[in-house]
């Protein structure tokens, strides 16, 4: 909400106030986009592990996982089709083999 009050910018008590071209404004202190819980968690440290797993492997088995990758298609949020590479193929598999 734009206000006409003392210039002034910072938290207090869940309201954050700040100012752009338009003026000043005060708006409710948002929620952190990354707050850090152990699901998250467990989904960074699986990434991590499939990342450091694929470093590891030979271009023959990395050829393998793009030859695979190139036959798993899936569709996005506008409808549209794609093929995944070797590292999402890589990643899809053991993920879902983890779960």
């Amino acid at each position: 909400m734009k206000m006409l009050i003392e210039p002034r910018s910072g938290s207090y008590q869940g309201v954050t106030s700040s100012r752009n071209r338009y003026g000043q404004y005060v708006r409710t202190r948002a929620t952190p986009v990354n707050p850090n819980s152990d699901a998250q968690g467990d989904v960074r440290g699986r990434m991590s592990a499939n990342a450091t797993a694929w470093r590891g492997l030979t271009d023959e088995q990395r050829a393998g996982w793009e030859s695979l990758g190139s036959q798993m298609v899936r569709t996005d949020s506008l409808g549209q089709s794609y093929s995944l590479n070797g590292f999402a193929a890589f990643v899809s598999v053991n993920n879902n083999k983890l779960a």
